[in-house]
């Protein structure tokens, strides 16, 4: 079916949806009697799968409203009551059985049981909440399921999400897009994937697609119109189709050949004869060439401009063209002959020749013009000019060329200068000497002019610069010559140094004498600048160091001299050490006297470190022994001087003896 039949059949199916309740009289003459065995039968509603919308899945669009009855017993064996009777008929459909059915609002035990009898009043409802699974219940031999469903309440309910088991649709094709191509592009949707494919929603199956093209011609050749009927077809013989447009045109203009090069060329003699060219094509038939020449006169005979054109139409009247454009145009000047030679004088004494008759040659045909003139340009002297003899050769397009004879006389040559003084190098401006004067001789007559001038290059400082003096000899016809002398100035020469003061050496810092003033002379005036510098050389004390002292003199040119002084000053001077402490001699240990604080002076002024020692020499026994106590005294600048104290201890008195026992005289014991 087309596009229009497959929109319209959705319509109606929705169009009964709406109205599901109505139930067509042929089927309900089909409705077999009850099987329930109840004493009051429910209402009937049927279920037509042959009018039912379903989508893709197999599921029925939108809800069922059941009417019950709630008088009705006795239902299987007083199993049911409230019930309401359902079925769904199966004839000529692609449907198996029922998968799934949701009852509005369930059997929850807030409601109450509910219950799903098939035709031998067995309860197949397996408990699913909302949704119930009867995938065990499939068309009887006449294609109904009859059921009765039970629900506890006073109002009638709805049944939804009813899905049956292997349902299909037949296929609804789309078409692909109208499409617009060349004549060189191919018409099948294999080879050319811009003509596309249908696309086909559900079918039943697998689904084939063919086409069959209905031809209409267009203007020329390549040019028609392909009605494409689109069939699908699944595996139950259900088939919709579709058409589609497809436009072939030849709009593309044949390829032309290269053009002949533009040509350039000076005369018509040059003009080469015309091409033939074929030019190519995206689809077949004849291409029909036209040559066409187009001339442009320009402003004389051998100036034109000639446009080659070669057009190609093919059968669908498309044309390109390409053109070659021939400039015809002389601009060649004549070939001038040579000019005769020029001419050069001095002082006005040559014989001017007379003219002579010249031709020249073209490139192209036509009468040559020649025009001689002459042209006297005065000199700035009375025997300076010079003669310029022109011939002008001009053909018959205007194009034109020259030669000339220059006939030149004059007095070019400069005044012979005489020697210059010799160039000079000297010290201070005192030593330039006084200009001289020179005369200089000319190969013509009149008289020459000297112009001395004197010009000074300032140099770095006052007494150095560059004095240059020129003559300039000038003649009548203005020519002139020249002669300078270079007087260089300077002052290289360093200011004449006094004595420097003698060198000093000292052994204290405070030994440095005070610098003095000293003054040079220089060969040269100006303003002799003094400044003095102590340069100190530090050695390993505050005491002990070199100062040189340097006077440089600088005179106004920057050249510097200088002397200096050197001032040494070196603290060898040990401290003055001050009055031992008289040597002690004793018999023990306790006689030998405490250590005393010594102290010594020092030249330079400077802290004194004293370093008072021990040093004890054993005797024979315990109270016999040498100390010599050692006061070393060092200044700043490491000298040394010290003083001994020798404490001599010995014990040279025998111990005092007690009163010995008295005598005893006795006899024989």
């Amino acid at each position: 079916m087309n596009k229009n039949n497959a929109h319209l059949k959705k319509i109606i199916y929705l169009l009964c949806f709406i109205f599901i309740n109505c139930i067509l009289s042929d089927i309900q003459a089909q409705i077999p009697p009850s099987m329930f065995g109840c004493d009051l039968q429910p209402p009937v509603t049927e279920i037509d799968l042959t009018t039912l919308p379903l989508d893709a899945d197999g599921c029925a669009i939108g809800d069922i409203t059941l009417v019950r009855n709630f008088e009705s017993t006795g239902c299987c064996g007083d199993a049911g009551n409230n019930c309401a009777r359902v079925i769904i008929n199966f004839n000529n459909t692609q449907c198996g059985g029922i998968l799934t059915l949701d009852i509005d609002g369930g059997c929850n035990p807030n409601q109450g049981s509910c219950d799903v009898f098939d035709g031998s009043c067995t309860n197949v409802d397996n408990g699913g909440t909302p949704i119930s699974d009867f995938s065990e219940l499939s068309p009887n031999a006449d294609g109904f399921i009859d059921i009765l469903i039970c629900k506890p309440g006073s109002n009638d309910f709805t049944v939804g999400n009813i899905c049956f088991e292997g349902c299909c649709l037949p296929p609804v094709l789309t078409c692909p897009l109208d499409a617009n191509i060349e004549c060189d592009e191919s018409v099948d949707p294999n080879i050319n994937a811009s003509l596309g494919f249908p696309i086909s929603s559900a079918g039943c199956g697998i689904t084939t697609y063919s086409f069959e093209d209905f031809i209409t011609p267009g203007a020329c050749p390549s040019s028609y119109t392909i009605d494409r009927r689109w069939i699908a077809l699944d595996e139950e013989n259900n088939r919709d189709t579709c058409f589609q447009t497809i436009n072939v045109t030849d709009s593309t203009l044949p390829v032309a050949p290269a053009a002949p090069a533009d040509i350039l060329e000076q005369c018509s003699a040059s003009i080469p004869p015309a091409e033939d060219l074929t030019a190519t094509d995206n689809c077949d038939g004849l291409i029909t060439v036209s040559p066409t020449e187009e001339t442009t006169p320009g402003d004389c005979s051998n100036t034109f401009t000639l446009v080659r054109t070669w057009t190609f139409s093919d059968s669908c009247g498309n044309s390109s063209a390409v053109s070659q454009i021939i400039s015809i145009e002389d601009t060649e000047a004549p070939i001038a002959p040579a000019a005769p030679a020029d001419i050069s004088g001095q002082c006005g004494g040559v014989n001017i020749p007379p003219p002579v008759e010249l031709t020249a040659t073209d490139n192209c045909d036509g009468v040559i013009a020649v025009l001689p003139t002459e042209d006297i340009t005065p000199g700035a002297c009375a025997n300076a000019f010079v003669l310029v003899r022109t011939w002008t050769f001009t053909d018959a397009c205007g194009n034109t060329s020259a030669v000339s004879q220059t006939i030149n006389i004059g007095d070019t040559e400069a005044p012979v200068a005489p020697t210059s003084p010799a160039d000079i190098n000297g010290q201070c401006s005192g030593n330039v000497p006084p200009a001289v004067d020179l005369t200089a001789t000319d190969n013509c007559d009149g008289p020459i002019t000297v112009s001395p001038t004197e010009e000074t290059i300032p140099g770095a400082c006052p007494s150095s610069f560059t004095l240059v003096r020129t003559w300039t000899f000038t003649d009548a016809c203005g020519n002139t010559s020249a002669v300078s002398q270079t007087i260089n100035i300077g002052d290289t020469e360093a200011p004449v140094t006094p004595t420097p003061p003698a060198d000093v050496n000292g052994d204290c810092n405070t030994d440095v004498p005070a610098a003095v003033n000293l003054t040079a002379t220089d060969n040269c005036d100006g303003a002799i600048v003094a400044s003095s510098v102590d340069d100190l050389v530090a050695d390993d004390c505050p005491d002990s160091f070199t100062l040189i002292r340097t006077w440089t003199f600088t005179d106004a040119c920057g050249n510097t001299s200088s002397v200096s002084q050197t001032i040494t000053i070196n603290d060898t001077t040990a401290p003055v050490i001050p009055t031992a402490p008289i040597d002690v001699t004793g018999q023990c240990a306790g006689d030998v006297p405490p250590p005393v604080d010594l102290t010594a002076t020092n030249n330079c002024g400077a802290d004194i470190t004293v370093s008072p020692t021990e040093e004890m020499t054993p005797g024979v026994c315990p109270n016999s022994f040498t100390l010599v106590r050692t006061w070393t005294f060092t200044d700043v600048c490491n000298n040394t001087s010290f003083v001994s104290q020798t404490i001599t201890i010995e014990d040279t008195e025998a111990p005092v003896a007690p009163a010995p026992p008295a005598d005893v005289n006795g006899q024989c014991g």
